[in-house]
């Protein structure tokens, strides 16, 4: 099995990739719905995209054969991140608990903010 050439990120780049990170996270970008549907479709991708790698890596480190790797590992994720995907705003939805009868007259309401 030839051995692919694999680049590394620079360590003088980790510090300004983690503060570019933090930022945008703190912005509040990251809570919005379409990003996270991108950002599960971006990885579904990567993951059909870079199959053969994987494979690889799962056979030469934990002796995985490439079907078990793509059915059972690599497969599973993307299904999850297109389900994932597809059900978010079913996910996020707000909805309205059943209350005691005395607050009942109350607009109770439960906002998902943690999907």
């Amino acid at each position: 099995m030839a051995r692919q050439n694999t680049d590394f990120t620079p360590i003088e780049e980790i510090n300004d990739i983690h503060t570019r990170l933090t930022q945008t996270f703190k912005s509040g970008v990251t809570r919005l719905l379409p990003y996270r549907r991108r950002q599960l479709l971006q990885l579904a991708r990567l993951l059909q995209d870079n199959i053969v790698p994987i494979e690889d890596a799962l056979l030469a480190d934990l002796g995985k054969q490439r079907q078990e790797s793509t059915s059972v590992e690599v497969g599973a994720v993307i299904e999850a991140c297109l389900y994932a995907a597809e059900h978010l705003e079913e996910w996020a939805k707000p909805h309205k608990p059943k209350v005691a009868e005395w607050r009942s007259s109350w607009d109770t309401t439960v906002y998902q903010t943690h999907i």
